[in-house]
This record gives C-alpha cells, sequence and structure tokens, in this order.
C-alpha cells in the first residue's frame, strides 16, 4: 500500500457517508490528485494534518486544507523574516553569493511591496504585505512583538512617520 493511499483511507474511513457510493476508479484518481500536490510536503506532516483535521472538521479536508495545516507555523515571525532578507539584499548589493535559504514567502513579499532596499520604509512595506500574506494562508499573527523598531530613522537622523525614537 503507497503512502498516499494510506492518507487519502484515513480521509475516506473517516467520512464514509461522502465516500460509499463513489467507485473505486474515482477514489484511485483522488489518491492521485492528493499524491501529486502534496508530494512537496513530508508524509508524516500530512498524515498528522489529516488527523487533526478528521479530528475538528465534520467533512472531508480539502487539500489547501491539509497544506494549510502542515505549513502552519512553519514561516518565519516578521522579525526573522525581514533579518533573512535584509541579509539577503546586502549580499546581493555586495555581489556576494547568498548565504541561506530563505522562506519563499519572504521572497514573494519582497517582490509583492516592491522592496529593493533596507530602510525603514522597505521594512514597513514589506512586513505589512508579509502579514498579509500570512493572513491569506490561514495563519494566525505572523508579527512578533518588538519586530520593528519604533521611531525608525531616515538617512538623515530624521524619524518617519513622526514617531520619536525611544532613547
Amino acid at each position: 500500500m503507497s503512502d498516499w493511499k494510506t492518507v487519502t483511507d484515513l480521509v475516506i474511513n473517516a467520512y464514509p457517508s461522502t465516500y460509499a457510493k463513489m467507485p473505486k476508479s474515482q477514489r484511485d484518481a483522488i489518491q492521485g490528485v492528493w499524491a501529486q500536490t502534496l508530494d512537496d510536503l513530508d508524509f508524516e506532516m500530512v498524515r498528522r494534518a489529516i488527523v487533526s483535521l478528521i479530528r475538528r472538521k465534520d467533512f472531508p479536508p480539502t487539500i489547501s486544507e491539509v497544506r494549510r495545516e502542515v505549513t502552519r507555523g512553519e514561516h518565519p515571525s516578521a522579525g526573522s523574516g525581514w533579518s533573512q532578507l535584509k541579509r539577503r539584499i546586502e549580499e546581493q548589493q555586495l555581489g556576494i553569493y547568498y548565504s541561506e535559504s530563505i522562506d519563499p514567502l519572504v521572497l514573494k513579499a519582497r517582490t509583492r511591496a516592491g522592496v529593493t532596499g533596507t530602510t525603514y520604509q522597505d521594512q514597513r512595506a514589506w512586513e505589512a504585505e508579509y502579514v498579509r500574506l500570512l493572513d491569506e494562508e490561514g495563519h494566525v499573527g505572523g508579527v512578533d512583538e518588538g519586530a520593528l523598531e519604533v521611531g525608525g530613522q531616515e538617512e538623515g537622523g530624521q524619524p518617519v512617520g513622526g514617531e520619536v525614537p525611544i532613547p
């Protein structure tokens, strides 16, 4: 029995009324779709996510619900994500090889926000987009307290947005 048959059988057996009259060929097709759309995730994490969803849901989970459940909490906090991105931008500006991989959601937020530098305004724009992306994926929170400096400063040393720096 394949791993994917195991997880789809979990769903089929947990919700028998949904699948009772479904032909075996259709159930096999479902297994193929699940395998293709979830094979980039760790199998054991997928299995645990499905068990967790079965315990909480009255209806079979969708593939996107399983993906959200697996990736919940895996993305870095906004403070950690910004630190990774800032280091990447600085390395790009220096023309050196990237020292570490970065979470794809961090990079997606950079692209969507149009961030090219490491100024306070770049940080704020990136963070707003990152939090939006986390919300879209169903993550709770995403911003750790103190992740952003209160009263960041522009190059001239002037406070941004009328905020007063804390000494």
